[in-house]
C-alpha cells in the first residue's frame, strides 16, 4: 500500500482479459470430460474408427487395403494409386489408376482412400493405409482444417485442399467405416501384411512408371554363367509391359526367328528387370564407372533404351562408391 502513495505512481484500469477471469466456477457450465470432447471435435463423423470393425450379422463386410505410388524415371514421374480388396485368402485388384502430373505421392494415397470409400458406399467397410498422412487427414488434423476453411495461418489454401473435400464427402459413402493405419514393408503371413504389400504392388502398376520392378527370372540368365539361352530370352521379354515393349517398336527392334526382340544391329533388347541385373554384375566386382558399365553391358550383347537412365540410378546409390569415390567439393562463398 505504501508504493501506491508515491506521487510518481499513477493507477489505471487494464482493459486486457485476464485469463484466470476466464476460469469457470464448480457450478458454472456443463460437466464434460476432456478428452472424450477433444475426440469428438477431431472425428470428421461420429461412425469413424480407427480399429477395425467387426463382421456383424446381417451387414455387408468389405475390406480394402489403399496405397499410392509416385516414382520418377528417365521419362519423368509418374503417380497412380490402387485399392486392393480381400476376398477369402486372396487379394483382388479392384481399382488401378494412374495419376495425372502434377501428383505427389500424399496426394495418390488420398485419391486412393478417397476411391475405396466410394466402393464401399453402403456398406460396413474397413480400410487399410500405410500413409500416416491420409491416416491424419481422416483422424487428427481434417475436422480443424474444415472448420478453419481448409486455409492455413497466412490465408493460402492448405495443399492438396481440393482431393481433402473430396475424401471428407465420401467419407460419407460407407454405412460403417474404419480407416486403420498399418505398418509400410512389412514381410509376413499376416493378412494385414500381405494385403498392403499387395496394394503397395498394385499402385506402382497403376503408376505406369518403367523403374523396374523385380521378378524371378530363369536361372541360366540371373547366374550369367553361361549365355542365356533364346527360350529364357523370350520368357523374360514376355514379361516386359506393353509400355516397353511399345517403345522397343519406337526405336525399330523386331523379334528374330526364335522369338527375340532384337535392335536393328542385332543386340538383345534387355526388360527393365533384367537390366538391372545386368548393371548390378558389370559394376559389383570393382565398381567400375557409368561408361564402363554400359560398355560391359553392350560387350555382352545387350541394350536398353532406358540403359543410361537406370545405370546413373544404381550407381548414384552404391554405398560403396558414394564413400570411396572422393569429388569435388561445393566452394564455399566469401563471407560465410
Amino acid at each position: 500500500m505504501t508504493l501506491l502513495t508515491y506521487p510518481d505512481v499513477s493507477i489505471k484500469r487494464c482493459n486486457t482479459v485476464n485469463p484466470a477471469d476466464r476460469i469457470p466456477f464448480d457450478f458454472e457450465g456443463e460437466a464434460h470430460d476432456c478428452v472424450a470432447e477433444a475426440l469428438r471435435f477431431t472425428k470428421l463423423h461420429p461412425d469413424l474408427d480407427s480399429i477395425p470393425l467387426m463382421d456383424r450379422h446381417g451387414c455387408i463386410m468389405e475390406n480394402y487395403f489403399v496405397d499410392g505410388s509416385c516414382s520418377k524415371d528417365h521419362l519423368g514421374n509418374h503417380a497412380g494409386f490402387a485399392v486392393v480388396k480381400h476376398q477369402g485368402n486372396d487379394f483382388t485388384e479392384e481399382i488401378l489408376e494412374h495419376c495425372p502430373q502434377p501428383c505427389s505421392a500424399q496426394l495418390a494415397e488420398l485419391k486412393a482412400l478417397t476411391a475405396a470409400c466410394v466402393l464401399g458406399k453402403g456398406k460396413v467397410v474397413n480400410i487399410y493405409t500405410d500413409s500416416a498422412y491420409a491416416h491424419g487427414v481422416c483422424h487428427l488434423f481434417g475436422a480443424v482444417w474444415k472448420q478453419r476453411g481448409f486455409k492455413k495461418s497466412d490465408g493460402t489454401p492448405i495443399q492438396h485442399h481440393m482431393q481433402i473435400v473430396k475424401l471428407m464427402t465420401a467419407l460419407m459413402y460407407p454405412q460403417k467405416l474404419a480407416i486403420i493405419k498399418c505398418q509400410a514393408h512389412k514381410k509376413g503371413n499376416d493378412f494385414v501384411m500381405r494385403g498392403n504389400n499387395a496394394a503397395d504392388e498394385a499402385a506402382k502398376k497403376a503408376s505406369k512408371c518403367a523403374v523396374p520392378i523385380m521378378t524371378e527370372l530363369p536361372m541360366d540368365i540371373v547366374s550369367f554363367a553361361t549365355p542365356p539361352s533364346p527360350a529364357a530370352l523370350v520368357q523374360i521379354q514376355s514379361r516386359a509391359s506393353i509400355f516397353e515393349q511399345n517403345t522397343w517398336l519406337q526405336r525399330g527392334a523386331s523379334v528374330d526367328r526364335h522369338g527375340v526382340w532384337r535392335t536393328h544391329d542385332g543386340a538383345i533388347l534387355a526388360t527393365t528387370t533384367l537390366l538391372t541385373l545386368l548393371i548390378n554384375d558389370a559394376h559389383d566386382l570393382d565398381h567400375c564407372a557409368r561408361g564402363e558399365v554400359i560398355r560391359k553391358i553392350k560387350k555382352q550383347g545387350f541394350w536398353s533404351p532406358y540403359l543410361q537412365a537406370i545405370v546413373d540410378e544404381i550407381l548414384s546409390n552404391c554405398e560403396i562408391c558414394a564413400k570411396n569415390n572422393i569429388r569435388k567439393g561445393r566452394t564455399t562463398p566469401i563471407g560465410h
